[in-house]
């Protein structure tokens, strides 16, 4: 137990505070408690887990403050709290985490300031935290001059200007570029309709094997029927994770190249988030 990498009991009905006890899985990367009944408050103890990459407590009933040396794991790349009990002020050493990429404190009950000095604090994180300073999304524009007191032409010069049509260079270049966007979405319509007619020919003149692309060349051929031949149909026996997205199972593609199979399952909504989690945990 203590050697275990990964820990997913996220959306079942576990209740009660999260035990400390935790803390004493050192090699732990991927701890996720979501989608439970959890309450009390977060364990400081956690910021022992120097390991740990992807740490999700999300829609729970956790209270009290974010523990400070939750930012002292060097190694965190995803950090979800959203949709609890929090309270308190995000931590402003927030700015200095390096590693983060995915941070979510929204729907909970903070306060204070926002740490703005950090390229994370989008709004959508700390969104529903009615305590918490309002977040704001700010546009930048720029003042047009009244083109009379900012040139000295007079009305005379302006109207002369215009072409013989009483259209000026401005309403020519938009009707210009709104004849462009017609054509674009006419030419869109009329690919679709070839594609839906002409797609079952294709499929029939294509080959009906069926092909996995790879984004990382390991020197063996796969293709869909060998990664179901390697994991036995999806065989509970080969099944080494589940995760809010789908199962997890291993394949020995050819003897000695063992690879990691994630099979999706479809209708599950958890978030983009936690599935941008997942694959860079399956990814390590």
């Amino acid at each position: 137990m203590v050697s275990l990498v990964s820990l997913n009991l996220s959306w079942n009905l576990l209740q009660g505070q999260i035990p400390t006890s935790l803390s004493q899985i050192k090699d732990l990367k991927y701890l996720s408690l979501a989608g439970n009944k959890m309450n009390g408050s977060i364990p400081s103890s956690l910021g022992g887990l120097q390991s740990l990459e992807v740490l999700d407590l999300s829609s729970n009933m956790l209270s009290g403050e974010i523990p400070n040396n939750l930012l002292n794991l060097s190694n965190l790349t995803a950090l979800l709290l959203n949709d609890n009990k929090l309270s308190g002020q995000i931590p402003s050493r927030l700015a200095d985490v390096t590693m983060l990429s995915v941070f979510n404190v929204s729907s909970n009950n903070l306060s204070g300031l926002l740490p703005l000095s950090n390229y994370l604090m989008k709004c959508s994180s700390v969104l529903d935290n009615p305590y918490l300073r309002p977040c704001h999304v700010f546009s930048l524009t720029v003042p047009t001059p009244d083109p009379i007191s900012a040139t000295g032409a007079s009305p005379t010069s302006q109207s002369q200007r215009r072409g013989n049509n009483g259209l000026n260079s401005i309403e020519i270049a938009s009707i210009a570029s709104a004849s462009a966007i017609v054509s674009v979405l006419l030419a869109l319509i009329v690919l679709f309709i070839y594609t839906r007619k002409w797609s079952p020919k294709s499929k029939i003149m294509g080959s009906t094997k069926k092909e996995v692309t790879i984004f990382t060349d390991i020197g063996v051929p796969i293709t869909f029927e060998n990664v179901v031949r390697a994991t036995g149909s999806f065989n509970a026996s080969n099944c080494i994770g589940n995760g809010g997205f789908g199962a997890t199972y291993k394949a020995e593609i050819s003897p000695g190249t063992l690879v990691a199979v994630k099979k999706l399952a479809l209708g599950r909504f958890q978030g983009v988030q936690q599935f941008h989690a997942e694959i860079k945990a399956l990814g390590r």
